[in-house]
């Protein structure tokens, strides 16, 4: 690198603040910015007003209480928590605070109910198969793929995956294949082909 380039580049980091920077690249603090559809789950105790489950809007907002309205697409979800404790901390004195971030996807295929879920960083695949019922007695657990709209982002998942290691964000969906048709009639396949092979002995037989 050039002297001038280096020299630029000292001076950008001295000059960036932690919060305008985290603000501009979410993304280098290894979170990426909340998303339309993410959902902010708030628990204040004994204060139930404050309480419940925020949407994400489509222009990035979340309208929490006494807060307003929030432009979650400028923060990391890290972010979004130390805000909404700073503000609360305005008014409720020593307050006991948890703070979620979910994602609202959609889990289907062989599945006992098809649905839409909200899932947070904690649970695996299983779990969020589990929301939906869980795989039925057809499908292939372990073999899950994910898809953003009508791309397959990732192909044969496990149960046991985390889904902090998949590259999740809310509209996206689940899905679950059925096992093939010979895997799933085993032992009709296993039948068929004993007669079949008892039948060509008895004509070579003759």
């Amino acid at each position: 690198m050039q002297l001038g380039g280096l020299i630029a580049a000292m001076l950008a980091i001295i000059l960036c603040t932690d919060s305008a920077c985290a603000q501009q690249h979410p993304s280098e603090l290894g979170e990426s910015s909340l998303r339309p559809g993410d959902v902010v789950r708030l628990w204040v105790f004994r204060e139930e007003q404050y309480t419940g489950d925020f949407t994400v809007s489509q222009n990035g907002t979340v309208v929490l209480p006494k807060i307003g309205a929030v432009d979650a697409s400028a923060m990391t979800p890290e972010q979004l928590r130390t805000f909404i404790m700073s503000e609360l901390s305005k008014t409720l004195r020593d307050p006991a605070i948890d703070i979620k971030l979910l994602r609202r996807i959609t889990v289907l295929g062989a599945v006992q109910r098809p649905s839409v879920v909200l899932v947070d960083e904690t649970m695996t695949v299983a779990h969020a198969l589990s929301l939906a019922g869980g795989a039925t007695s057809t499908g292939k657990p372990d073999q899950v793929e994910l898809y953003r709209g009508d791309e397959k982002i990732v192909g044969e998942i496990h149960g046991a995956t985390s889904l902090t290691d998949l590259p999740l964000q809310s509209g996206d969906q689940l899905f679950v294949p059925e096992r093939s048709w010979i895997s799933r009639n085993v032992g009709l396949v296993s039948t068929a082909v004993s007669a079949t092979l008892t039948i060509v002995a008895l004509i070579v037989n003759r």
